[in-house]
């Protein structure tokens, strides 16, 4: 047998090995960065929809309790992407709105389904340092800044 011709069957073998193996971790980062890039755009879209809300009605939308954000959120927008309830995030937790200063905030908790760290869009907020061991803040924010 000719091992010149056994090389690129043997290569193939390893990158389905080396795939099988790798290849379902692979898939699962895929698909988290694609819930989370996904996740911005429906912050976005909530965040307008505050937004309109705002200067429509002169009014805010429910921020406590969190039950009633979600059924503005659930009477105001309709799925984009597939149809799903769109007071969820993609870790099956509800939006939350909170206030920040002079702003309102909507964010979800990300894939760590924690409360953590949201730079709420401001370059100049530093996420602090997690500790050793400690996954980095993944929260996902959106600020909407209200006309005054």
């Amino acid at each position: 047998m000719n091992l010149a011709r056994m090389v690129p069957v043997l290569i193939m073998t390893g990158g389905i090995a080396v795939g099988v193996r790798y290849g379902q971790a692979l898939y699962q980062d895929v698909v988290e960065n694609v819930k989370i890039l996904v996740t911005g755009i429906e912050l976005s879209r909530i965040a307008d929809e505050i937004r309109y809300h705002h200067v429509t009605c002169q009014t805010l939308p429910p921020v406590e309790p969190p039950d009633e954000f979600s059924a503005f959120l659930r009477d105001s927008l309709s799925p984009q992407f597939l149809e799903r309830d769109v007071a969820l995030d993609y870790w099956e937790e509800p939006y939350r709105i909170e206030n920040d200063e002079e702003d309102l905030v909507v964010l979800s908790t990300g894939p760590d389904r924690e409360r953590t760290f949201c730079a709420h869009g401001r370059k100049e907020a530093d996420a602090p340092a997690p500790e050793e061991g400690e996954a980095p803040p993944d929260d996902i924010c959106a600020t909407v800044r209200l006309e005054k």
